[in-house]
């Protein structure tokens, strides 16, 4: 059977400016992938940051219920918590001490609104003046002088205030709410 030219040359295979259009939109789809890949690890990284911040506020919570003893917790600038149990003696056991993920710190940035729960923009860490609650056995937080301790501990990544967050605290009841800043406003 003969075939027509024409129809021979349609059936070799793709052309060198078809393969480059295909090649151009693979690299545009990829470059936005890799784009989008990149806001959802900040983003991520920045929920994990706030969450160490909860969790281990949540814990040191819960272990002073559970163990019937008072456990401080110390949230030192610029990215540290440490947490300690005070013993029978008086003298006190360090139980934990965690670091918030990389590039992240206790900070307020510039233009950075207070949470719902209003306790202030005094300083990244203010529990009542100080950095430091002490959780009760009866879930209660706090300060050293024995005060139900109010407060709040802003997490952000240093000029970049779409990453920032805050942990609150209501000392009375040791409520710990966390929140994120989205669209000029933490929720």
């Amino acid at each position: 059977m003969m075939r027509k030219p024409g129809r021979r040359q349609a059936e070799r295979g793709f052309s060198l400016l078809e393969a480059m259009v295909v090649i151009t939109l693979i690299l545009i789809v990829s470059a936005l992938s890799v784009i989008g890949i990149q806001v959802a690890l900040r983003r991520s990284r920045a929920a994990s940051a706030m969450q160490t911040v909860t969790l281990q506020l949540r814990r040191a919570r819960q272990a002073a219920i559970d163990e019937r003893r008072l456990f401080f917790v110390t949230l030192e600038v610029p990215n540290r918590i440490r947490i300690q149990r005070r013993n029978p003696d008086t003298t006190l056991t360090q139980v934990g001490l965690f670091e918030l993920p990389i590039t992240f710190q206790y900070c307020i940035e510039p233009g950075t609104p207070d949470t719902p729960d209003g306790f202030g923009l005094a300083a990244p860490v203010n529990f009542n003046g100080g950095n430091q609650l002490i959780f009760r056995p009866d879930g209660s937080a706090v300060d050293a002088i024995g005060r139900f301790a109010n407060g709040t501990a802003f997490v952000c990544r240093p000029g970049d205030i779409s990453l920032s967050s805050a942990v609150t605290i209501l000392g009375a009841t040791g409520r710990i709410k966390g929140y994120r800043f989205e669209a000029g406003a933490f929720r």
